[in-house]
């Protein structure tokens, strides 16, 4: 093995991995050669990275040594080496990043993801005009933006009767309720009753005679399909999911008069993919296994999803894991819940008996539990069957979940 023999700032840098171009007499090496590099007998193994010509263009001037040799006609440079102390304590390194990216990174980047979405819906509902459905006797629909009439359109014959609605287009709230109302009583329409206002929105108007009352989106629809009105809320929230990276893969949405949006199918045999294990399905290992995949990678994305429409999840902590539990849904917390097995038809009347055609389902999926009797029968909502954006579902997909219809049970 060659020894070079370098000066001491020669020597520090090449210890120290630091950029050099060290001058040579015309001994032959090649490139990949392992060399001894020497100084005041202290030594360093190093291998050559590249040899060039000393008049090379390439070769900075600033990092040449040695360049004083009266037989030098080449510069070498040499590879970089790494201490196995060094080695270990990176490797280290990078398996924690690893482990945070795992524990922190994927739910920061999910968080990032559902923001984004929840920001630009804030955006559309802040900019939503105001609706508010008027009844006194006559019945009309106005618009409002900046709280003034932008447009307005007639319920029934009597407003069609007593009211010139151009007159109203610019007023504020305020005066355009006193306007209605005052018509009204002039035209002698029975006042008595008051105003009564139905808005998608919280709305405050100061007048004795008025009765104000927040409704649902999908009921101010139901009045605007009666109207020449242009909503375009539900096109604009459409644009805003299409957008997301998760539509068309966790969820799709629909809009026939009504937004709509649920899980994919797809994304619902991902999540129902766990109840293969129930009743001794799976063995033990295997069992745990994709238990541990369940709760780490699938039910995350649920978690995901069901957010980005504002639905409130909460977790539970067991066996050291923390997972997504359940659901906010009609005002009360539950369950999730995986299975397979047999179910008698729904809908239910409020002691969990069936009303109308009494048939048989083999059930296997990923639910949500809404209700127990006597232990045996759960009433269950497959998550699929929900509409995310109201948390709205048909009373025939509701199924029954019951024990006694399995194999196993014995009376």
């Amino acid at each position: 093995m060659n020894t070079i023999n370098v000066s001491k700032e020669a020597f520090k840098k090449i210890k120290k991995n630091k950029k050099i171009y060290y001058v040579i007499d015309d001994t032959d090496y090649n490139i990949n050669e392992k060399v001894i590099i020497n100084y005041n007998n202290k030594k360093k193994k190093r291998k050559i990275k590249n040899i060039y010509n000393i008049n090379d263009n390439n070769i900075n001037n600033k990092y040449l040594y040695n360049i004083d040799n009266p037989e030098g006609s080449k510069a070498i440079t040499f590879k970089h080496k790494i201490s196995i102390i060094k080695f270990i304590l990176l490797f280290i390194l990078v398996i924690g990043l690893f482990g945070l990216y795992i524990t922190y990174g994927k739910q920061f980047i999910n968080d990032m993801k559902v923001s984004k979405i929840q920001n630009k819906i804030d955006k559309i509902k802040d900019e939503e005009p105001t609706y508010i459905v008027v009844k006194i006797n006559p019945s009309l629909m106005i618009e409002l933006i900046d709280n003034k009439v932008n447009s307005s359109y007639c319920l029934n014959d009597d407003c069609k009767r007593i009211y010139d609605l151009n007159e109203i287009k610019g007023l504020d709230l305020d005066n355009t309720i006193d306007k209605l109302y005052n018509t009204a009583k002039d035209k002698g329409i029975n006042v008595s009753n008051g105003v009564n206002l139905y808005s998608n929105k919280n709305i405050k108007i100061d007048k004795p005679y008025t009765n104000v009352e927040q409704v649902t989106s999908e009921e101010i629809s139901n009045y605007l399909k009666e109207t020449d009105i242009k909503n375009d809320y539900d096109s604009d929230l459409l644009k805003i999911y299409e957008s997301d990276s998760d539509y068309g893969k966790l969820y799709t949405c629909s809009n026939n008069g009504k937004l709509a949006c649920y899980i994919t199918d797809e994304f619902y045999k991902e999540l129902s993919s766990f109840a293969v294990c129930e009743d001794g399905g799976c063995p033990g290992s295997e069992y745990f296994y994709k238990f541990v995949d369940f709760i780490t990678n699938i039910t995350p994305k649920l978690d995901r999803v069901l957010r980005k429409f504002n639905v409130e999840t909460y977790y539970k902590e067991e066996a050291g894991y923390r997972f997504l539990y359940g659901m906010v849904f009609e005002e009360s917390k539950y369950s999730f819940g995986s299975n397979s097995g047999w179910g008698i038809s729904a809908p239910l009347d409020d002691d969990g008996n069936k009303i109308g055609k009494d048939y048989e389902v083999k059930h296997h999926g990923f639910f949500l539990s809404l209700k127990t009797y006597d232990e045996l029968k759960v009433v269950m909502l497959d998550i699929n069957k929900i509409n995310l954006v109201d948390l709205s579902y048909n009373k025939n997909d509701l199924i029954v979940w019951d024990r006694r219809k399995m194999p196993y049970y014995n009376n």
